[in-house]
């Protein structure tokens, strides 16, 4: 018993450790809901995240009907919140959308506008350039990603 209450708060100080990553200069923490996918970090090696992210699944694509349109509607949702310019929700919310359906370029086409708005051209471009691969050719999104590509123009690259 004792050793299940070590290893609980063991793994709650793992996801509070892992809810932050160093930001520009090292200086300032930003939450790993705010960097695309997550980060990269396994969340399933952190029980506390893995239960939440297994209850989030299950609510979202039980009320959707799949994973697949829960993803959209959560990509929506980032979308509206990115356009009111609520950047920091938006984030999130993609990252939800990606945590739901890894397969939807929306989500890679949020990461990149985000990117792009906080100054990091290059991931900006690397996100659009994902979601186009994979498929993703709204009118809205290939505007903005011709206009990536004159960012490309002016910067040299």
């Amino acid at each position: 018993m004792m050793m299940r209450s070590i290893f609980g708060l063991l793994g709650v100080l793992l996801a509070l450790l892992a809810t932050g990553c160093a930001g520009p200069g090292g200086s300032s923490r930003v939450g790993i809901d705010q960097v695309p996918m997550y980060g990269g970090m396994d969340r399933e090696a952190v029980p506390a995240l893995k239960a939440g992210d297994e209850q989030f699944i299950a609510q979202a694509s039980g009320a959707f009907g799949s994973r697949e349109k829960a993803s959209k509607a959560w990509a929506d949702r980032g979308f509206r919140l990115y356009a009111q310019g609520d950047e920091k929700t938006a984030m999130a919310r993609f990252n939800q959308a990606w945590l739901l359906d890894p397969k939807n370029p929306e989500s890679f086409w949020g990461f990149g506008l985000i990117l792009r708005d906080r100054g990091d051209l290059e991931g900006g471009r690397r996100m659009m350039r994902r979601a186009h691969s994979m498929g993703l050719r709204e009118k809205q999104f290939l505007a903005a990603y011709a206009k990536m590509g004159e960012w490309e123009k002016m910067l040299g690259q």
